[in-house]
């Protein structure tokens, strides 16, 4: 497993596919995605995000929603 694969701007759209796609799916994908949603839960529950861009950052449709550029934000544990 190589993750800097990744990183590259030219990475095909269909590149990551952690838990495979068609008739060999992996069949936990539906809890592991609301194991992770639960821990993000519990994670926001204990740090604040904040955001970093001076400007606003605009949504952007494609096949699914974005941003129109990079949003930058800051992380620090709540009071």
């Amino acid at each position: 497993f190589q993750p800097r694969r990744f990183l590259s701007k030219d990475a095909p759209r269909d590149a990551y596919l952690p838990f495979g796609a068609g008739p060999r799916k992996c069949i936990g994908q539906h809890f592991a995605m609301m194991e992770m949603m639960l821990v993000l839960a519990q994670w926001l529950r204990r740090f604040e995000l904040r955001s970093q861009n001076a400007e606003q950052v605009q949504p952007r449709a494609l096949i699914t929603l974005g941003l129109d550029r990079p949003l930058q934000v800051s992380c620090r544990e709540r009071r």
